[in-house]
């Protein structure tokens, strides 16, 4: 009886009962008991809720003075690699111009080693071949139609300085196409077929590049594209594909040998690294945000190592060729499919502001790696809502701000919009166990200007805008979250971005400020 709750009932009737009539009359006091739950809305039932999660608040002290430019963003400075699987239409000119982008890499990645600019052929570690869906002449024309600027990677695996110095010339004079940059391969670090030509191909080679060997490559490359183009400007290290590791090394030994020729020199900047095996937690995820992986970790030993290496060659500017949270895929998917992407990839990209870097490239736009825009199937992700969204209402004059570094992944960036008392300030938490508190009117932001804010803690598929007319001074970011409050009227939707002129059709690139107006999308 124990096992029955009905027994008891049936139990307290004063009649015999055969086997068939006790269990029909079960069913009917069960039908009847059910019956009443039903109507009475199950109020006697004890309920559950989710556990709300209450989260520590820690009050950080952001400081702004917003009468002090104290750096001015490169005109390439907002940038992104653009792959050659898909073709690129019209359609991905409106994507892109709804964004600041305006400097894009081609091929982007590792296929720059493997790519024939003429034939648009490309020749795996096998030795076969295939044909790209987006060569050279296509991304050409492409780039033109949204008049931006453009990294062009050579072919440097093969260590052949004459057929870059072909590619060159088929580019600029067939094709009358300037690129901002010529950059020599992609990682040398990498490579298995150093100086190896493309018909000899094959899985078991194992030629690698040394620092100085590639130091000696690219000498030969720029004495070859300089007899095309006495004007080319050139990236020596194309990132060195061991992420923070003898990064220093690689960048003293191109400059050492090349440095008065450089207009630049690349790293690639993946703090995520290699994903765990199994499940990651998001803890693991951000784990990288801040420390010695992350762009505050490695840009001051980088720029150190360019002035060592030529103590006379002023400064070389610094790009970001390739960055992101990581590319590896694996257990950290979810993270970067997801919103989790939007603040570490915003946190990187204050922390480049505020590093004055030359370009911060995303890897990539639009492919099967998971920290693209968006996937192979065209489907955007949380991260093109960042690009899209957000980041176009930033200016290029970076305002002398700060935070107290008491949160482990909270980052702010101030800029002003060319107006007077026009800011923008784009704040970020990247951290995933503790909510920030800041007053904004005690950091010397204009409060009592303040029209709009934009917050974004990933509970919602798209950021939240509030339109405000002064005020309120305190706000609160969320563990995971971004937040941009401004000065400057800002629309509460989507906004095209209207590109700048690109170098390579013979005119420099138009100042940030004058295109800040945008057309509707």
């Amino acid at each position: 009886m124990d096992g029955n709750p009905w027994e008891a009932v049936l139990a307290a009737q004063d009649r015999p009962r055969t086997a068939r009539q006790r269990r029909a009359q079960m069913a009917l006091v069960t039908t009847i008991v059910v019956a009443a739950v039903v109507l009475v809305g199950w109020n006697w039932l004890p309920t559950r809720t989710a556990p709300t999660i209450v989260y520590p608040v820690a009050e950080e002290s952001v400081r702004v003075n917003v009468s002090d430019v104290v750096d001015r963003l490169a005109p390439t400075f907002w940038g992104a690699n653009v792959g050659v699987n898909l073709p690129l239409t019209s359609a991905d000119a409106t994507w892109m111009n709804a964004t600041p982008v305006s400097l894009v890499r081609w091929p982007g990645g590792s296929s720059a080693d493997a790519i024939n600019y003429t034939t648009g052929e490309i020749r795996y570690d096998g030795g076969t071949t295939g044909v790209i869906a987006e060569n050279l002449s296509a991304f050409v024309g492409w780039c033109r139609s949204i008049d931006c600027a453009a990294i062009l990677q050579l072919p440097g695996e093969i260590d052949d300085p004459a057929t870059a110095a072909y590619d060159v010339a088929y580019t600029e004079t067939t094709l009358g196409f300037h690129p901002t940059y010529w950059e020599i391969g992609d990682e040398p670090s990498r490579w298995t077929h150093f100086g190896v030509p493309w018909s000899a191909w094959n899985l078991s080679q194992a030629q690698n590049a040394s620092p100085l060997g590639y130091a000696n490559e690219v000498h030969a490359y720029i004495a070859a594209i300089h007899q095309v183009d006495p004007a080319a400007a050139i990236i020596g290290l194309p990132g060195v594909g061991t992420g923070v590791y003898g990064e220093a090394t690689w960048i003293t030994a191109t400059v050492a040998v090349n440095g008065p020729n450089l207009s630049g020199v690349s790293v690639h900047v993946y703090p995520g690294g290699t994903p765990p095996n199994g499940t990651a937690s998001l803890a693991q995820f951000v784990a990288n945000m801040t420390g010695a992986r992350s762009l505050e970790g490695r840009v001051p030993a980088d720029r150190a190592a360019i002035a060592n290496a030529c103590a006379t060659c002023g400064p070389i500017p610094l790009l970001v060729t390739e960055f992101g949270s990581g590319i590896q895929g694996g257990s950290f998917d979810p993270y970067i499919d997801g919103f989790p992407q939007v603040p570490y990839v915003a946190g990187e990209l204050v922390q480049a502001m505020h590093l004055n870097l030359t370009s911060a490239d995303l890897f990539d736009v639009r492919s099967q790696h998971q920290g693209a825009w968006s996937n192979a199937s065209l489907v955007d992700r949380p991260l093109y809502t960042l690009y899209a969204t957000l980041l176009p209402h930033l200016g290029t004059a970076v305002l002398d701000s700060s935070v107290s570094g008491t949160v482990p992944g909270f980052y702010a960036v101030a800029t002003d919009l060319g107006t007077p008392g026009a800011v923008a300030m784009l704040l970020v938490n990247g951290n995933i166990t503790t909510s920030v508190s800041v007053d904004l009117a005690a950091s010397g932001f204009p409060v009592a200007n303040l029209t709009g804010v934009w917050s974004w803690d990933g509970s919602t598929g798209a950021p939240v805008y509030t339109a405000l007319a002064g005020g309120p001074a305190n706000w609160t970011l969320m563990p995971d979250s971004v937040l941009l409050v401004t000065t400057a009227p800002i629309p509460s939707t989507s906004t095209g971005y209207a590109p700048a002129t690109a170098p390579g059709s013979g005119a420099s690139l138009a100042p940030f400020e004058t295109r800040l107006a945008r057309s509707a999308l």
